[in-house]
């Protein structure tokens, strides 16, 4: 086996004797990425504490610093986490994370958005909201990530070609990418409804 699959079953073997417990509150931080332990507190309230971090500590898996958090000492560590969850376990984590961040809606919006099995409106108005939020702050990229995702979850074809175009617009204001607005764009102009092609923003102002 190459190396980096030796190493990712070694760490696999490593976690997969861990306590159930502690290997939820890992999936929790491989999900959240912040490594703020008051958000996995919250998560995790009702099933465990963050006492069940200690048997992963001890195993060297992670690090756990004030205020730093935690963080895993290996990358590797963390796709590890990942992988060996399933995709209900995964879900399940991503909606404790939605409700760990409630004061902070567009990390909330993103975490509902992972754990959505189909398309919702709801979700992508709150993801595309957040979008918006996410761009004010000047990254560029983390909004047209929420606005595909956001698209993604849209149920009707008008709303998700538009999300689409957004998204397009977006990206070619950030990077200037115009091959990638023109692949993003030509998605939603697929997404044609009687006939006619959905309105959304136009690109020509950045070709």
């Amino acid at each position: 086996m190459p190396l980096s699959r030796r190493l990712q079953s070694a760490f696999a073997s490593r976690i997969t004797g861990l306590p159930p417990a502690t290997r939820y509150l890992l999936l929790l931080a491989a999900l959240d990425t912040t490594g703020d332990l008051d958000v996995m507190r919250r998560a995790a309230t009702r099933r465990c504490g963050l006492k069940h971090l200690a048997p992963a500590e001890r195993a060297q898996l992670i690090r756990i610093h004030e205020p730093a958090g935690l963080r895993f000492r290996h990358p590797l560590t963390h796709s590890a986490v990942v992988e060996l969850a399933t995709s209900n376990q995964r879900r399940s984590a991503h909606r404790a994370l939605a409700q760990a961040w409630q004061e902070v809606p567009e990390r909330q919006a993103w975490h509902l958005a992972q754990a959505a099995q189909g398309p919702d409106e709801r979700v992508a108005a709150l993801l595309e909201r957040a979008a918006g939020v996410i761009a004010g702050r000047g990254d560029g990229p983390a909004a047209v990530a929420a606005l595909l995702r956001a698209a993604d979850l849209t149920p009707s074809a008008p709303e998700r070609a538009r999300r689409l175009a957004e998204a397009a617009c977006t990206s070619a204001n950030v990077s200037g990418d115009l091959p990638t607005v023109t692949q993003q764009r030509s998605r939603g102009v697929r997404l044609l409804v009687g006939g006619q092609q959905v309105p959304g923003p136009a690109l020509d102002q950045h070709r």
